[in-house]
């Protein structure tokens, strides 16, 4: 799925375990509950998208727009993976790395 156009796509409950979205184009994509763990999403653009609930964990975000995402709710996302991807104060981070979190 290398670059795919899913922008406001329905993706909510998919199972993208190891998908490989590098590039994809998620805007404003309800990716709520989605399993995502050790998905490749380097350099895809997520900005305004719905990752509440999604399981992250593993997955490679360097480079990923996330600005006006929410991810709140979201599991195994790590400091690390936060910080190589690209956020701003309109992405809405789980409570637990709020605190550590910079723009």
């Amino acid at each position: 799925l290398e670059g795919a156009r899913l922008a406001r796509g329905n993706l909510r409950n998919a199972n993208l375990t190891g998908a490989y979205l590098m590039g994809a184009l998620l805007m404003g994509a309800n990716l709520s509950q989605a399993k995502l763990a050790q998905a490749n999403l380097m350099g895809a653009n997520l900005s305004g998208a719905n990752l509440y609930g999604a399981n992250l964990e593993g997955a490679t975000l360097t480079g990923a727009r996330l600005t006006g995402a929410n991810l709140d709710g979201v599991k195994g996302l790590s400091l690390e993976q936060l910080q190589s991807a690209r956020i701003d104060r309109t992405t809405r981070l789980p409570h637990a790395l709020k605190k550590n979190a910079s723009f």
